[in-house]
């Protein structure tokens, strides 16, 4: 079946040679059912899973409002996610990978975690290393509480600095095995660089997706991530997003015409 790719490629200067200057190739494709097609070379299954869970999650919490609560009540929530979208704390921020090059004296610093009550794995302790805008080498260790082997997990990374702001600075990914009731280690070598002007003064971070060995996932509930620093600082779905531009440019009614639909 056709499916039409908006993909805009811009062309080096100075290339006229009549070569091909890009090669595009399928990576994989996500069916209705989860199951995926492709050689996944660019991890996409994980990728496209995930954002179709949290799609049909994000749906199903808007489709529900609508039902129960009525047009009023799915209103006021697009307004309050537009709110948060506009009020969400940025910052700009660099990974590199290997030491940091901040010459100020360096700390360790401990991760504060947020324990979701859902969460199949759940961060025991961790810490990074500090030194004024930079925080590197970080490293958690996690236990398995699911009844199933573990293979990829990410933890959301949340700053706090010298002004008491907090955003999500970055995700942690990490492949492994681990299995019910096992722990392990994470360990990254890799450095987040903030703006000359942020000192790092906490952080925390919660887990914000899994794996299991037999290819499903798990996301955080809405219910979850209705934890007021959750809420501040991490961004909406790309389906929520996308569910309150439409509100925002075609009006209250297209939006329940679409979510109907589902």
């Amino acid at each position: 079946f056709p499916v039409r790719i908006d993909l805009p490629l811009l062309r080096p200067l100075g290339a006229g040679s009549g070569a091909p200057l890009v090669e595009v190739r399928l990576d994989g494709v996500l069916f209705e059912d989860l199951n995926f097609y492709g050689p996944d070379k660019l991890h996409s299954r994980r990728t496209m899973t995930v954002w179709e869970m949290e799609a049909r999650r994000d749906r199903q919490y808007f489709r529900k409002l609508l039902e129960q609560a009525g047009a009023d009540a799915l209103q006021k929530e697009m307004l309050n996610s537009l709110a948060r979208q506009a009020d969400r704390p940025q910052t700009g921020v660099q990974m590199v990978r290997g030491r940091a090059t901040n010459t100020d004296p360096e700390r360790d610093v401990q991760f504060a975690f947020l324990h979701l009550p859902d969460a199949p794995v759940e961060p025991l302790d961790g810490l990074a290393r500090i030194s004024g805008n930079e925080a590197r080498a970080p490293r958690v260790d996690v236990r398995n509480r699911s009844n199933q082997a573990v293979r990829y997990l990410e933890i959301g990374w949340i700053v706090r600095d010298q002004q008491g702001r907090e955003f999500m600075a970055a995700s942690m990914p990490a492949d492994l095995n681990l299995a019910p009731g096992q722990t392990s280690q994470i360990v990254q070598d890799a450095a987040l660089r903030f703006s000359e002007r942020t000192s790092i003064q906490s952080m925390s971070g919660f887990v914000s997706s899994v794996e299991f060995g037999d290819g499903s996932f798990w996301i955080p509930s809405r219910a979850a991530l209705d934890d007021p620093k959750l809420r501040r600082v991490v961004a909406p779905s790309p389906e929520e997003q996308r569910l309150t531009n439409i509100y925002r440019t075609k009006g209250l009614k297209a939006l329940v015409e679409e979510l109907k639909k589902f």
